[in-house]
């Protein structure tokens, strides 16, 4: 019964090597990761393998719609500076938080605030990299994984911003969904 496949392919860094972040495997203050999550994909990376071409290939065999789903905010373990999930975008620019500079604690305090402009350009470079890089149906921005976007009590000034940015990557699916012959959601 299942028509659709999700995959997500970021946290705050990407699970292939990416052009526009740090991949999920490389080093942290010089030291690389050894979960299984990050080893397994240079595994796959050091293979020759991209994970996202093989599983949106393997979709279309079985007649399932493959989808990438791009987190928008995460925010696992902001409270261990050192956790191979952060960017270096995150951790140079703390001013980038929804609580600029802020104490972790709650955890929402220091997701990225889509704000700045910065930001979002940020953001739309790996949504540019998924568009060139993969041809999938649908994309779909998880804005809900952790869904605080902007400075705490600034959300209605800064709604028209999201309400932007999203109209943004329709276009960009929009010019895609010509190049690749066939209709991409979001």
């Amino acid at each position: 019964a299942v028509t659709h496949l999700f995959l997500c392919p970021n946290s705050m860094r990407a699970s292939f090597r990416s052009r526009s972040r740090e991949a999920i495997w490389d080093p942290v203050e010089g030291k690389e990761p050894q979960d299984r999550w990050p080893q397994n994909a240079k595994r796959l990376y050091e293979a020759g393998l991209d994970p996202y071409t093989v599983w949106i290939g393997r979709c279309r065999e079985k007649g399932l719609s493959p989808w990438l789903s791009m987190r928008m905010n995460d925010v696992h373990y902001v409270d261990d500076w050192s956790s191979f999930l952060h960017s270096s975008f995150w951790r140079a620019h703390p001013e980038y938080w929804r609580v600029p500079h802020g104490a972790a604690s709650p955890l929402v305090n220091r997701a990225l605030n889509y704000a700045y402009a910065e930001v979002r350009e940020h953001q739309l470079a790996f949504v540019r990299e998924l568009l060139e890089r993969y041809d999938p149906d649908g994309l779909e921005l998880d804005w809900m994984r952790f869904g605080y976007h902007l400075c705490p009590g600034r959300e209605e000034q800064g709604a028209p911003l999201l309400t932007e940015f999203t109209a943004g990557v329709r276009r960009l699916l929009d010019a895609w969904q010509v190049r690749r012959g066939h209709r991409i959601r979001l």
